[in-house]
């Protein structure tokens, strides 16, 4: 019976359009450049049912969640505070300018460091890290919100993460399910 309850509620909703909440992979990525990259890989999917009048847009809600844009200017802020101590360390022992050398380097648009960086900025930095769960789960959050805003008319949410955000996304949906709340978050409850 729970089942058959599941199937027939995925039925009905799947009349009404459906949110799909998108996340890049590592790499710079403009916002709302991975929407328009599913727009297009829709559009020629499309063709090869031979629907040629498919819109996206008409069948779904795109939302998009966007870290590249935060750990970018953070590298950019890693990197010019090492520019400034290059001047500083001039006369300095040889690692120490070779290190600072190095961190200089961060600020540019290499495929080094606008996408292996991600990965080690999100896996070995947990301020980064957690700035970025934090943003992700409010951006669920207010999805699943928003698809459950008109109670008659509840919305299906789709999310589609790619790469590292597959990873952003697992981490953000895992502290969803498995942070327990504050006991003054169980009284109002």
């Amino acid at each position: 019976v729970g089942s058959e309850m599941c199937i027939r509620d995925r039925e009905v909703n799947m009349a009404v359009k459906p949110i799909v909440l998108l996340i890049h992979g590592m790499g710079t990525h403009n916002s709302g450049g991975i929407t328009e990259e599913v727009r297009r890989g829709l559009k020629e999917c499309s063709t090869f049912f031979d629907v040629d009048s498919f819109d996206p847009d008409s069948e779904f809600d795109f939302k998009e969640f966007n870290y590249s844009e935060y750990l970018d200017e953070k590298r950019q802020e890693m990197g010019d505070e090492a520019e400034a101590l290059t001047q500083y360390l001039s006369a300095g022992p040889q690692l120490i300018q070779k290190i600072v050398n190095l961190q200089a380097k961060l600020k540019e648009d290499g495929f080094l460091y606008t996408h292996w960086l991600d990965v080690v900025m999100y896996c070995l930095f947990g301020t980064l890290r957690e700035t970025i769960l934090s943003r992700c789960m409010e951006t669920v959050l207010s999805t699943l919100k928003e698809a459950k805003d008109t109670p008659t008319n509840i919305r299906p949410v789709v999310i589609l993460a790619h790469s590292l955000g597959t990873a952003v996304m697992h981490d953000s949906l895992t502290c969803l399910l498995y942070t327990s709340p504050s006991p003054r978050d169980r009284q109002k409850s």
